[in-house]
């Protein structure tokens, strides 16, 4: 059988690429899920989640956190850490709304083997706040990069800092020796994009930059469907975000102690 160009899209709305909600209106007949699956089976496309990873072993991979400010403390949670503030608020949020499942999400999350050890913020308040995330020891606080990138305590640094001081820490951090994630941008100028590139290129270390959404299975199905040339030839791909609060658009308040002699 022959699929036109929108039987195809009806097979593909099942999947994170279009919307599951989408297909759930389009075909709540049985007839309908059968045609989806022979599509999907004939575009030789498996919606399925990636295969499990196995434990991570060996020795804890010693972490360090520059920049404590809201994204930095994110991604420390990201890694199995939490301040106590952060865990007393969720537990109102479950008591309030017993649908906010946060803090058992994070709670159950698997353990990376990594140890969050240090963290670089010019700022005391966020960095007071970070030394207190490990429950086992207090993270160590550093008042430089270049103080904790080659102090020999750390394996790994997460940079989340402003903009501008991603790419010369990434640098200072390939050139030592030490792996680097980083958050987006990269870079903040083009001449530093070919800095970083020579400096990854030239360390064992590894670099690593925030971009998750390239690692989730809707992306690594959409860039399937167009390696196999499944819609044809694709020249335009359209991606929107509505948001419709300070916090969604990531306008964030400015702490009330944070001024040019705090920070």
């Amino acid at each position: 059988m022959k699929w036109t160009r929108r039987d195809v899209l009806k097979g593909l709305g099942g999947i994170p690429i279009l919307g599951a909600v989408w297909w759930a209106g389009a075909s709540n007949a049985v007839s309908k899920k059968r045609e989806r699956s022979a599509i999907l089976e004939q575009l030789n496309i498996e919606p399925s989640l990636p295969k499990a990873v196995k434990a991570i072993g060996g020795d804890p991979i010693r972490v360090g956190i520059i920049g404590f400010g809201i994204r930095g403390e994110q991604l420390c949670r990201a890694l199995g850490y939490a301040t106590e503030e952060w865990i007393a608020e969720m537990r109102i949020a479950h008591e309030e709304d017993p649908n906010n499942n946060r803090l058992q999400d994070f709670l159950d999350q698997d353990k990376l083997n990594v140890d969050l050890v240090a963290v670089c913020d010019a700022f005391d308040i966020h960095a007071e706040r970070a030394m207190k995330i490990n429950p086992d020891k207090p993270l160590k606080r550093f008042t430089t990069h270049q103080e904790m990138i080659r102090s020999g305590e750390v394996d790994a640094v997460i940079i989340a800092t402003p903009d501008h001081w991603h790419a010369p820490m990434a640098i200072d951090a390939l050139q030592n020796g030490i792996h680097a994630y980083l958050e987006k941008p990269m870079t903040h100028t083009i001449e530093e994009t070919y800095r970083l590139r020579e400096a990854a290129r030239k360390s064992k270390a590894k670099l690593m930059v925030g971009h998750q959404h390239r690692q989730t299975l809707s992306f690594q199905t959409a860039q399937d469907i167009i390696d196999k040339g499944i819609l044809g030839h694709v020249s335009l791909i359209q991606t929107n975000t509505n948001r419709n609060d300070d916090n969604g658009a990531w306008n964030y308040d400015i702490h009330e102690q944070a001024n040019e002699n705090t920070i």
